[in-house]
This record gives structure tokens, sequence and C-alpha cells, in this order.
């Protein structure tokens, strides 16, 4: 995603700024647990779109036939190719808050990129700098520019004697709030509309033992 997206416009225009993704990822996450019920890391899972996928292929100059079946050196030169240019700064569309406390993730580690019905997935590890508590923790996965729009329909499983618990957000409350975003752009000026959060969905780890 990042080499792709690395020329991508994020700035809008005042005049016509809305949020609209332009990419479409189903995502899936798995949540590591430890003994004492402590999250210790999350695997992200993001299955692109097939627009998306051709549009990488291009770039990275994959698949030349276009009959969408790639050979095992293309395979392996897909291999991690998110993450040779993960910025330090990016947070890799992955929030974790135990209460209002945001938790530190550190740097991706590669678990493999595939390639199924013409979409690329990849997959990544993401440690936590400190174990943190399970139960209670909220997980939110959005691209702060809505550029990009991550759904979990592949799911949230999580090790040990807990589950997580998806919502999904109000619509309603996200047009209002969007309608506020865009009243605080200047008419004739430029601006970063960070709405992505706006549609993210929650996800919240429960675990038995705090019942």
């Amino acid at each position: 995603m990042i080499r792709v997206l690395s020329f991508l416009p994020l700035l809008l225009p005042a005049s016509g700024a809305f949020a609209h993704p332009h990419i479409f990822v189903d995502t899936a996450l798995e949540v590591a647990l430890n003994e004492a019920q402590q999250v210790t890391g999350v695997t992200v899972s993001w299955a692109y779109d097939e627009f998306f996928t051709l549009l990488l292929f291009e770039d990275m100059g994959l698949d030349p036939d276009g009959d969408g079946v790639l050979s095992d050196a293309e395979m392996e030169e897909l291999q991690g190719f998110e993450l040779a240019n993960w910025p330090l700064d990016y947070a890799g569309d992955l929030y974790l808050f135990a209460g209002d406390e945001a938790v530190e993730l550190g740097r991706p580690e590669a678990r493999g990129v595939t390639l199924t019905d013409g979409r690329i997935q990849s997959d990544h590890y993401r440690p936590l700098l400190a174990p943190s508590p399970a139960d209670g923790l909220r997980i939110a996965q959005y691209d702060p520019t809505y550029y990009i729009a991550y759904t979990l329909s592949r799911g949230v499983t999580v090790q040990g004697a807990c589950e997580a618990i998806v919502t999904d957000p109000d619509l309603d409350e996200t047009a209002r709030a969007m309608q506020q975003e865009l009243a605080n752009i200047p008419e004739d000026g430029f601006t970063e509309l960070l709405a992505g959060h706006l549609y993210a969905q929650d996800v919240r780890i429960v675990c038995a033992a705090s019942e």
C-alpha cells in the first residue's frame, strides 16, 4: 500500500472536499494474548479490491500478460511490498486504546502475501511495545484521510478466554459529524480532511474472567 499511495493526492479543495474512499480492503484481525490475558500483538490481514490489485501490478511491473497469475519470481517480489517503504511515522491505520490512553505498537513484521481470486492478501504482525490488559481494550482500523475504506468482513479472532465485539459506526451520526468537519474548512483554502475515524468500526475486547 505504501508504495502506490505515495503519489495519491491528500489535499482536497475546500469547495468540493468530502470523504470518499477509493481503495477498499476486507480485513481480518487476530489478537494475541499471553497467559495473563494481556494483548501482546495483532496480526493484520488486508485483502485489497481487484482494481487496486491491478494498479499495484502495473506499478510494480508484475503480470505483464494480464492473466492474473504471477510466477514464483513475481510472487517473491511481491512479498513484503508494503513494509519496504513503511514510514517511521506511519501508524499502519491501526489504533489501540486502553481507556483513553493510546497503546503503542511496534514496527510491522511480514507474515506473507498471497494472490486469491485476483486479489492481493497481505498479512503482517504488529507487536505491542508493552503488553496491555485485554479486557476493555479498544481497536480501531482506519485511514485518517478515508482514501482507503477498511471493513472487518473477515472477522476478529482473540486467543484465550476473550472475545471481540465489533460495532459498526452510526451512519446518521457520522453524516452529522462530517457536516461539522466540512463547515470548519475555509472556503478559500486547502486542507487535509481527516475524517476516517468517523467511519471506523469499533472493536472491544471482553474477557470472561472479568465478569
